[in-house]
């Protein structure tokens, strides 16, 4: 199971996030769809993308 989360910088709160059993691009694309729906389609929004990471978490 793969989770992308969108994250408010300002208010420091997760706006939106996707899962799937697959780490493809669109899972990004729906997290951000997601945040995007919850949030009313904000004007002059800047995203910014850490690239993820994936791995050794026990």
């Amino acid at each position: 199971m793969y989770l992308c989360a969108i994250k408010d910088l300002y208010s420091r709160k997760i706006v939106g996030y996707a899962t799937s059993a697959r780490m493809k691009s669109g899972l990004a694309v729906a997290a951000l769809d997601d945040a995007m729906r919850k949030r009313g389609h904000p004007r002059g929004v800047t995203v910014h993308s850490d690239r993820g990471s994936q791995g050794g978490f026990n």
